[in-house]
């Protein structure tokens, strides 16, 4: 498959994927209130920070080490799994210090799994990009969309008669929309580390030498500047 036509399959499922987040941000809107909804996107938006920094911008440094072929996938595949593990220790730690205010034990657990999830979906989204596999990735993540916005629909019963009031649901039914948020991150990650192995021929994982890590890092470092 020519170049050309790898990327015109990225715009399509690319589009498509964003497509599903927007529609997803909308019902979520019209469900919740703005009230609601606006606390929800706002804790999404600081924990964008949060994983911006965690992540170190780890997934640039594998696009750019994959694709020229400098460090071997398998090393690639290792670090990218072992570089997300640690993230909800130290999500907790943030908690340990109080922030966010007023947030209990539930809320706590799914924000942990949706950092380290997202991590996943970050690196092992550059592994495909470095193996100028533009498709796989989106499309993991436009289906699992999908299946989250007919969920949505179906838990809230959903009516697009704009006279109907959505946000009458029951906070029990907001509780599970939410959780359902970080669920399908969650599920979204699981399957690209799934998928990568088969994809991607990664039989068997390894880590990256000492001189490999420091060219990672050094890389990485030089992109998080960049994107702060």
């Amino acid at each position: 498959m020519g170049l050309a036509k790898k990327i015109g399959e990225n715009v399509f499922w690319r589009g498509l994927y964003l497509a599903s987040l927007f529609l997803i941000n909308l019902l979520m809107a019209r469900i919740l209130g703005a009230g609601e909804s606006g606390q929800f996107f706002l804790l999404i938006n600081n924990l964008a920070l949060i994983i911006l920094v965690i992540s170190f911008c780890l997934e640039a440094a594998i696009v750019f080490y994959g694709a020229s072929g400098r460090i071997a996938f398998n090393k690639l595949a290792g670090i990218a799994l072992l570089w997300s593990l640690p993230a909800p220790i130290i999500i907790a730690v943030f908690f340990w210090f109080g922030w966010p205010p007023q947030t209990n034990s539930p809320e706590i657990l799914f924000i942990m799994v949706y950092v380290f999830s997202f991590l996943l979906i970050n690196n092992f989204s550059g592994l495909f990009h470095a193996h100028q596999n533009f498709s796989t990735g989106n499309q993991v993540l436009t289906l699992v969309n999908i299946f989250y916005i007919t969920y949505i629909l179906v838990t809230s019963n959903f009516s697009f008669d704009k006279n109907v009031d959505q946000i009458g649901n029951s906070l029990a039914v907001q509780e599970r929309i939410k959780w359902g948020y970080f669920i399908t991150v969650f599920i979204q990650g699981i399957i690209l580390v799934i998928v990568s192995r088969t994809r991607l021929s990664l039989k068997k994982w390894e880590l990256p030498s000492v001189a490999e890590m420091q060219l990672l890092l050094r890389y990485a470092g030089q992109s998080l500047i960049a994107n702060i």
